[in-house]
């Protein structure tokens, strides 16, 4: 009795061992895939034309966050060549 549940226990964890393996397989996969299609979505016309306006979308979102003159001090410092200070 011990014995057969002990080797359905095995028997489990190998089904169980598959099945991961099958959902990290699909998910890498998933991942390979979605990096070519992100690689040609970003060399598309569209992208490369709207890129000011997600610029300034990000210059909107942090005027929010720390306020104008956050963002002038911050966009001072990258046209002097220093890095953003958090």
């Amino acid at each position: 009795m011990i014995a057969e549940l002990q080797a359905e226990i095995a028997d489990l964890r190998s089904q169980l061992d598959q099945i991961d393996n099958q959902s990290l397989d699909s998910w890498l996969t998933a991942m390979q895939r979605s990096g070519v299609a992100m690689r040609d979505f970003e060399a598309s016309l569209s992208w490369r034309m709207t890129r000011p306006l997600r610029f300034l979308r990000r210059v909107q979102v942090a005027i929010g966050d720390v306020g104008v003159g956050g963002v002038t001090s911050i966009a001072l410092g990258r046209l002097r060549g220093g890095h953003r200070q958090q």
